[in-house]
């Protein structure tokens, strides 16, 4: 008998094809906001997707190890070397692989590992079909990449599931409910650490005259355009949330009023100079685009005061960019309280 080399392979023989180094990382993140707001892959579907791969590839492997047992013929999404295509979650990856929620480093993990899989009980097949023998070492291997496919998948599922009530529905957004907790702790983190911090309320302008004059579905695709952007132009850190409506909360780290102002125009003049397009509407049915506007009020995160009364300073602060003709940034000031009055309800935005 000739000797195994750690592969359990004897020498002179094939050995699995190994690729890119797939044991799953607990530092990879999943961000499951990636999805909705940029128009791509949403929440919801993730979920759906990751459930049928893990049941599909558990009948999967039990039609490997049936043929593989009774030494039947195994069928194509088994045997074939394209099989990693043929399953219904390939086939998904390979339409949605350029999506941002898709290039996340966890799921490009699952997919690496997918990938792997199918090339290994691929290769175990052919190794059958040969009669050469397939030892414990080798099956081994398949067996651990099935294990991290699982349990990647599991993670994946988790982070998901919990994003569901995190989540705004329409915008992919963080929702009201997880933004209190999530500003109060960088408010706890800025003072401790002295840095400054900068909260902004946004608002888009005249959204209820878009909404009677175009429809609320107008309006939607609307909400859903802005927060894209919203995403795409700030920093990695930075936090945005949907504060109700047509509102939206900023949380910015490490940004004093200088930097907040710099970061808040550069946005509004985004948004201002991309006319948004809506689908569905128009005179042809083509759509039309619609020139959109955004106001926004600052207010610095402030130690000797609650965070309920920086949120107001902010809200303050949205209200002068309103007065000053809207499309605007403000900053709260000292004093501004006594120079503006509280919103109402029915004041047009």
């Amino acid at each position: 008998m000739g000797t195994e080399d750690k592969s359990g392979a004897p020498h002179g023989e094939e050995v699995l094809p190994q690729g890119e180094e797939t044991l799953t990382d607990e530092a990879e993140e999943i961000h499951p906001e990636l999805g909705s707001a940029s128009g791509g892959v949403g929440s919801d579907e993730v979920l759906r997707v990751v459930e049928k791969a893990m049941q599909d590839h558990l009948e999967w492997l039990q039609r490997f190890h049936r043929s593989l047992i009774c030494k039947s013929t195994p069928p194509r999404d088994v045997a074939s070397d394209q099989a990693r295509f043929l399953c219904s979650f390939g086939a998904w990856v390979d339409l949605h692989r350029k999506d941002d929620l898709v290039q996340q480093p966890a799921f490009r993990t699952l997919i690496s590992i997918h990938d792997e899989m199918h090339d290994d009980v691929a290769f175990l097949v052919t190794k059958a079909k040969q009669e050469k023998p397939i030892t414990e070492e080798i099956y081994n291997l398949l067996s651990e990449k099935v294990v991290a496919f699982y349990s990647m998948g599991r993670r994946i599922l988790a982070a998901f599931q919990s994003a569901r009530s995190d989540l705004d529905p329409l915008t992919g957004l963080y929702n009201r409910q997880i933004m209190l907790a999530e500003i109060t702790r960088e408010r706890e983190r800025s003072l401790r650490s002295n840095e400054p911090c900068c909260i902004v309320l946004a608002d888009l302008d005249f959204f209820k005259k878009i909404n009677d004059t175009y429809g609320h579905a107008a309006g939607d695709q609307v909400l859903q355009a802005c927060a894209m952007q919203f995403l795409k132009s700030l920093r990695p850190y930075d936090m945005v949330f949907r504060y109700g409506g047509e509102e939206f909360l900023f949380c910015l780290p490490n940004a004093d009023t200088k930097t907040a102002q710099l970061i808040m125009d550069r946005l509004r003049e985004t948004i201002a100079g991309a006319p948004i397009k809506i689908t569905g509407g128009g005179k042809d049915g083509n759509g039309f685009e619609l020139p959109v506007t955004v106001s926004f009020g600052i207010a610095p995160i402030n130690g000797d005061i609650s965070l309920k009364e920086n949120m107001e300073q902010a809200d303050k602060a949205l209200y002068m960019a309103k007065e000053q003709g809207r499309n605007k940034v403000s900053l709260w000031q000292e004093g501004a309280e006594e120079k503006t009055k509280k919103r109402s309800d029915d004041t047009p935005s």
